[in-house]
C-alpha cells in the first residue's frame, strides 16, 4: 500500500530494534523498516494471515483481552497501526468465526477461511459477520481445510485440503 510493504512471519519478533508481534512494514523503495507496529494484540499462533484494503489491514488469527469478541479478526490502520473498531463478533449476528486460516477481500466483503473447514463473510461497510457461508469437506476425513483465498468482485477462489464445498446459511 503506497510506499509500504506489510509482511508477516512466524519468527518476526523484532525489527531494527523495535518489538513486533509477527507483523512489520518496510519501505518498498529502500527496504528500510518502518516504525509501524500494532502492538496492542498478539497472534494466537505462528500462522497468521493478513490482507490490505485501502487504509485498513485485516489480520486473521489474533486474540487479546482487548479483542476477545472479534472472532479472531482485527483491522488496523495501515498508517498508524492503531486497532480499528471492526468487530465481526458483535452479539446478535451469525455464529462467531472460528480461528482464521486465510483471508481475502473484494472491496465489499472480507472472506475468512477457518480452522473448522468453513468460509465466512464479513461486510466491510458494517463490519458484521452475516449468515453466508461455505463448508468444505474431504473424502475420508471429517473436515477439509481452507489454506488460501483470493477474491474478485464476483468470484471467490479457495484452495486447501478439500474436494467438496457446499453453501451453508448456518455455519457449523
Amino acid at each position: 500500500i503506497g510506499p509500504r510493504l506489510f509482511v508477516r512471519g512466524r519468527t518476526v519478533r523484532a525489527l531494527d530494534g523495535q518489538e513486533r508481534y509477527l507483523l512489520a512494514a518496510v519501505d518498498v523503495t529502500s527496504g528500510a523498516p518502518e516504525a509501524w507496529a500494532p502492538l496492542v494484540f498478539a497472534p494466537t499462533s505462528q500462522h497468521i494471515d493478513l490482507v490490505p484494503n485501502g487504509t485498513r489491514l485485516y489480520i486473521g488469527r489474533v486474540l487479546s483481552a482487548e479483542l476477545l469478541r472479534r472472532s479472531h479478526l482485527a483491522a488496523v490502520n495501515t498508517i498508524t497501526g492503531a486497532v480499528l473498531p471492526f468487530d465481526p463478533g458483535s452479539r446478535g449476528v451469525a455464529a462467531p468465526i472460528p480461528p482464521v486460516t486465510a483471508l481475502a477481500v473484494n472491496g465489499q466483503y472480507l472472506f475468512a477461511g477457518t480452522s473448522q473447514s468453513q468460509i465466512r463473510r464479513v461486510g466491510l461497510a458494517t463490519g458484521l459477520s452475516d449468515g453466508w457461508g461455505v463448508v468444505t469437506s474431504a473424502t475420508g476425513h471429517l473436515r477439509g481445510s481452507v489454506s488460501t483465498l483470493v477474491a474478485t468482485p464476483t468470484t471467490l477462489y479457495a484452495g486447501g485440503y478439500f474436494n467438496a464445498a457446499s453453501t451453508s446459511s448456518q455455519p457449523q
